[in-house]
Parts: structure tokens; sequence; C-alpha cells
């Protein structure tokens, strides 16, 4: 279950699991959304970022796409582009790394258009697990 909510420069996405009874969160300032599109190769105003966000989210268009993956998917999907990219660059990350990052969730909005895919990933920290209401 995904939540968000935005002020004028402030975008703020929590990730619930509830079978889990986990909670990951992210705060994200307007410039660092800014600069991730840009990064990604297609810039976005904040305003339209999260406007993509939401229509992600209540699943308006076909155009937008989010996922959530775990550190091991997202290392999945860099063996197989590595692989597929070339076969001799194994980069390896450290034991200590993978754990530390272990417990982080990824929301990826995805945008295609007739001509591109982009992905913008939004790394989520685990901030608690939910405690049950005493009765």
């Amino acid at each position: 279950q995904v939540g968000v909510s935005a002020s004028a420069d402030e975008l703020r996405i929590d990730l619930d699991e509830p079978g889990a009874g986990l909670r990951w969160s992210a705060t994200f300032h307007a410039r660092y959304l800014e600069d991730i599109t840009q990064k990604a190769g297609s810039a976005k105003r904040f305003e339209v970022f999260v406007k993509m966000l939401c229509a992600a989210l209540q699943r308006q268009g076909e155009a937008l796409h989010l996922d959530v993956l775990t550190y091991a998917d997202l290392q999945v999907l860099k063996t197989r582009k590595a692989a597929g990219a070339s076969a001799g660059s194994g980069a390896s990350t450290s034991t200590a790394a993978a754990q530390a990052s272990s417990n982080k969730r990824y929301i990826i909005l995805t945008y295609a258009s007739e001509f591109d895919r982009v992905h913008f990933p939004l790394p989520l920290a685990c901030v608690a697990a939910h405690i049950a209401a005493h009765v």
C-alpha cells in the first residue's frame, strides 16, 4: 500500500506491507526529484513529477507504471542489464553494503512513450515495524 503527500517543494512517500507490519518511507525535495529526472534523460518539473506519480498510483493511462522492488530485485535487474551489455564486466557489491541496502524498498516510476522508456528510482528506508494496538 503506497501513500503519497506533497507540499509546494517536498514529496513524501510511505509504503506499508500490512502482512509483515513494516513501513518504508522517504521525503524528497523538489530539487532532488528534478535532478533525477534530468539524469534519467527526461527532465520534469516537480509539479509534473508529482502528477505523474499520482497518475501511476491511480493507474490512469498506460504510459505510467509503478513497481516496488527490493535491493535483491535491483541487483537481478542490474546483472541482466550488464550481461546484455558486456559479458566481461562483473561488478560485485560487498556483503556489508548488501545488508545495509537489503532493508530498503525502491519505488520505480516508469514513463513509457512511443520512442522512450524512462525509469525514475525512489529509494525508501525502513522506518519501523507497526506496533499492534493494545486491547
